[in-house]
């Protein structure tokens, strides 16, 4: 059961995590995950600025809808990226110090932005990753991404090998990214699933994905409960059956707590009883012998009265004896005088 309980804590801390998020993209249209918000308002909050004064690059890219066959890469490849603040000068010394004097509670990486270099983006091509975003138009920070991309991040995006192998930046569909001479695919479990996803200012289908994993932890959390209730009621079982077996083993031979024979002998002793009762008349017997124990009864009583008598005898014999022996004391002195005076 305890690694029953440790998975169903693990379970329902999952799903607690996913529920906040999935409660926290209802109120915002990005799809940066809950913990990172939480970093840049801690840092807003802290210096006097808006949120949105200092964006994540994933809150200003999104990947064009004819071209959704490539989000699963260029999510994958952008992913940190997308996890970046941008901080223009104005706010660069603020943000630094106070990111530098206190606990930011998990990880922050930002860029600091001089906004005068993102002017002027040379041709774009389709099978490039710029060329298959969306850049948010109205953003302060919207032509130095561009650029930024343009310059760091401008991967060829084919399934060709002739080009994957010709090329010194490509990544393919199925997520393979190449960069020079490092090639690197990264099929981990949930890496396809869009609750991941970083980029884009519609979280819709993060939403979707994210329901759906919660009602997946929820119904594993329900076969957890009840799996961990059927082994306590089997350890319960087994239990009992060891409190049993140790009290056996109090017994010196088997004999001992034999039921069934002991009850086999009660049985046959009975039986035999009711034969000699049969075969020697027991019950006329026990009657009599009832009567004899009765009559001897009386006969001791009758004794112990005579006994007394005899006693209260004894001693009137003996008052008597007393009394003629003083009777006959004074007799012989009468005699005595008598003889006297006839003398």
């Amino acid at each position: 059961t305890v690694d029953l309980t440790i998975k169903e804590r693990e379970t329902e801390s999952q799903l607690n995590e996913l529920s906040s998020e999935l409660e926290s993209l209802g109120n915002r249209s990005s799809n940066i995950p809950l913990k990172n918000i939480e970093i840049r308002k801690r840092i807003a909050d802290g210096i006097g600025i808006s949120d949105q004064a200092i964006p994540f690059v994933g809150e200003l890219l999104q990947v064009k809808e004819e071209e959704q066959k490539w989000n699963y890469a260029i999510e994958i490849l952008l992913h940190n990226l997308a996890l970046t603040l941008l901080v223009n000068e104005k706010n660069y010394k603020s943000v630094t110090e106070y990111v530098n004097n206190n606990d930011m509670k998990g990880r922050v990486v930002y860029l600091r932005t001089d906004l005068q270099l993102g002017k002027g983006v040379p041709e774009v091509k389709s099978d490039t990753v710029l060329g298959k975003l969306n850049i948010k138009e109205g953003n302060d920070f919207s032509s130095w991404i561009e650029r930024h991309i343009y310059d760091k991040w401008n991967y060829r995006c084919s399934d060709d090998y002739s080009v994957i192998a010709n090329s010194g930046k490509v990544i393919t569909s199925a997520g393979l990214v190449k960069n020079g001479i490092k090639h690197e695919k990264d099929d981990s479990e949930n890496k396809k699933n869009r609750s991941i996803c970083v980029l884009g200012w519609n979280n819709l289908d993060k939403r979707k994905a994210l329901s759906s994993q919660i009602e997946e932890l929820r119904n594993l959390l329900d076969s957890i409960k009840q799996e961990k209730i059927s082994v306590e009621k089997e350890l319960k079982s087994i239990e009992s059956k060891t409190d049993s077996v140790k009290k056996i083993l109090e017994y010196n031979s088997f004999a001992e707590i034999d039921v069934d024979s002991i009850t086999i002998q009660i049985q046959n002793l009975i039986e035999e009883k009711k034969i000699l009762a049969k075969e020697n008349n027991i019950e006329e017997i026990e009657k009599q012998l009832s009567e004899k124990k009765q009559r001897k009864n009386e006969l001791s009583a009758q004794s112990e009265d005579l006994i007394s008598s005899i006693g209260g005898l004894k001693n009137e014999i003996s008052n008597k004896q007393e009394l003629l022996n003083d009777n006959q004391s004074k007799w012989e002195l009468l005699v005595q005088q008598k003889e006297a005076e006839e003398l």
